[in-house]
């Protein structure tokens, strides 16, 4: 992720356990990021730029100085299998996470769980990615559900449903306005 303000600052995660920390432009690898037990599987920083985040396989997360790179805290262990995803609200006072233990959750940001989301139990409803844009929350699921969160309640409060084989067959209606949607595995949309 890209730091967006000055001092500008780029951090990574990888299959090797460790962050990367890079100090620039031009942009210079300063140090390893040597906290998770896993993989790395994202890192984000608050738009502010005052924290980073990284999440991992090993169901943590850490916190960096946004412009040092130093370690700052840790969050509450409270997803019981790996985290994929983070993303922060737009005033980096909280954040949600996706995780393969089928939930989502909102922290706060200094990583003290507030809400938690369980969005199913099957394989198929692991989390693998989220995004909270503006007053949107969604976290994405191995089934290609797209789950919208209420941050301000705890409630799901739609699952928009996708494809998660080829499209074989579009046919609109034009006399309800509706389109539908065939996938060769026989889903119809």
């Amino acid at each position: 992720d890209f730091k967006q303000a000055r001092p500008f600052r780029i951090i990574t995660g990888s299959e090797d356990f460790k962050g990367g920390w890079f100090e620039g432009p031009p942009f210079k690898y300063k140090k390893n990021l040597s906290d998770h037990e896993r993989f790395v599987n994202c890192v984000r920083f608050a738009p502010d730029g005052s924290k980073a985040v990284s999440v991992g396989s090993d169901k943590k997360g850490f916190f960096y100085d946004g412009k040092t790179g130093d370690k700052i805290g840790e969050m509450d262990q409270e997803h019981k299998l790996g985290i994929y995803s983070v993303s922060w609200n737009k005033d980096s006072s909280k954040f949600v996470t996706a995780s393969a233990d089928k939930t989502a959750k909102i922290w706060s940001a200094d990583g003290k769980m507030e809400k938690s989301f369980e969005l199913g139990k099957e394989v198929g409803n692991q989390q693998l990615g989220c995004l909270w844009q503006d007053d949107t929350v969604i976290s994405v699921s191995l089934d290609g559900d797209i789950s919208f969160l209420d941050a301000e309640t705890g409630e799901v409060s739609r699952v928009q449903h996708g494809h998660q084989k080829f499209v074989t067959a579009l046919c609109f209606d034009g006399n309800n306005g509706k389109l539908y949607s065939g996938s060769y595995d026989s889903r119809m949309i």
